[in-house]
């Protein structure tokens, strides 16, 4: 065997395309790699112009300039690059070129010749990795924002792993023994027994989703925290539970928020339970949604016989005809950003008893706003102004009286 046979016998089963490419851009030479790459036999290529045939359209002109400025001699070739091919089928793959150059006895540049190797999955790879460790850094910034860790709870061997995030939650360091017992020592004294129960018999025993809040005890500082914590199991083959897999999120915060909201509601509602005037919300339908306890003492009615009825039903005809007017306008002009809507504002009323006789009352009234500032009612503050209304008439009525006498 010669050693031209060795030679092409090595071409052919070399696992690279290996090309010859003469001046005038036709191919003279390609093996058996290089053919199926291009998804096409030897005649199919062998004579082409190879930049017309096998090379994305968008990329022809500026490989083609090259191309010819190396066979002038105008720029040496580059050893190492990455250009794309074109396969029978319009598919696109990414080769990874070698160049070198044939010279004649003369020196003038008689071909390129070039070995590539296909990267085109080594690139998909290397991208879907790069996009999954950003994924990876992003989640990893949302939960450490979100104060929210993570752990894999391997049954049969009672251990759990656990995030960065969680170990600061728990404040525990690598040495911490991360089984179920070591888990319940974090919890604190009086969700102890509760959450040792839950696990064993809602989670495992009746294969529930863990979904509970509770407390703990931070071991690195004695700190009490609220978390919420949540997980799935995962079975094996017979459907017996292997993992319990969740996370913990420190809601700590919002446990103090809802703690000082519950208080401020708890005296304000004291404070409307014990007024004498009577307090009232109303939707922009103009319906009950809140009135204070003191309108029983007041009309002989209870806040229940309010709630979600109409205020025409409560007031005189001639009192809703004012109103009907009054409070729609007021939420025309907030809506409008107009300042007039949003001004506190007074309104008599005759308001109906329980006995069906009316009394004069007075309210001081405003807009209510939800959290992005639209209009969605009013609460109001009345007061019976019947008393003040007698004393009112019997004074003007005495300064008459003087009057007349003088």
């Amino acid at each position: 065997m010669t050693f031209s046979d060795l030679t092409r016998i090595y071409l052919d089963i070399a696992d690279v395309i290996i090309i010859v490419i003469d001046p005038s851009q036709k191919v003279t030479f390609i093996n058996r790699k290089g053919c199926e790459l291009l998804g096409r036999k030897p005649r199919e290529i062998i004579g082409k112009n190879w930049f017309d045939n096998f090379i994305p359209k968008e990329g022809r002109i500026r490989t083609k300039r090259v191309f010819n400025k190396i066979m002038r001699g105008k720029i040496k070739a580059v050893k190492y690059f990455e250009n794309p091919i074109v396969d029978k089928k319009g598919a696109v793959r990414l080769i990874e070129w070698h160049n070198t150059v044939q010279k004649g006895a003369d020196g003038r540049i008689l071909a390129t010749i070039s070995s590539g190797v296909d990267v085109t999955e080594k690139k998909k790879n290397e991208a879907v990795l790069r996009e999954n460790e950003e994924n990876e850094r992003f989640l990893t910034e949302i939960q450490a924002v979100a104060g929210l860790g993570t752990y894999v709870w391997d049954l049969s061997k009672n251990l759990w792993t656990s995030s960065k995030i969680l170990d600061d939650i728990f404040g525990i360091n690598e040495s911490y023994v991360r089984s179920f017992e070591g888990w319940k020592n974090l919890i604190h004294p009086e969700w102890k027994e509760t959450m040792g129960s839950y696990v064993v018999n809602e989670v495992l025993g009746k294969r529930k989703r863990f979904d509970k809040e509770y407390k703990i005890v931070r071991k690195s500082d004695g700190q009490e925290l609220w978390v919420h914590g949540m997980g799935r199991l995962e079975f094996d083959e017979e459907g017996k539970p292997v993992k319990l897999i969740g996370t913990i999120t420190d809601i700590n915060n919002r446990k103090q928020i809802e703690e000082d909201v519950k208080e401020s509601e708890k005296k304000y509602r004291l404070l409307a339970d014990n007024v004498t005037d009577i307090i009232w919300m109303i939707d922009k339908d103009l319906k009950y949604t809140y009135i204070s306890p003191s309108v029983f003492d007041a009309r002989n009615l209870r806040p229940k016989e309010y709630i979600g009825k109409s205020m025409k039903k409560m007031v005189s005809p001639e009192t809703w005809e004012k109103l009907s007017t009054i409070f729609p306008k007021k939420i025309e002009q907030a809506l409008a950003g107009n300042p007039q809507g949003f001004e506190p504002f007074l309104v008599e009323e005759n308001i109906k008893y329980k006995n069906g006789n009316y009394m004069e009352y007075e309210s001081k009234t405003k807009v209510v706003l939800d959290e992005s500032n639209k209009p969605i009612g009013f609460v109001g503050a009345t007061r019976d102004t019947s008393e003040r209304k007698k004393i009112e008439a019997q004074l003007i009525q005495s300064q008459k009286m003087e009057a007349v006498g003088q």
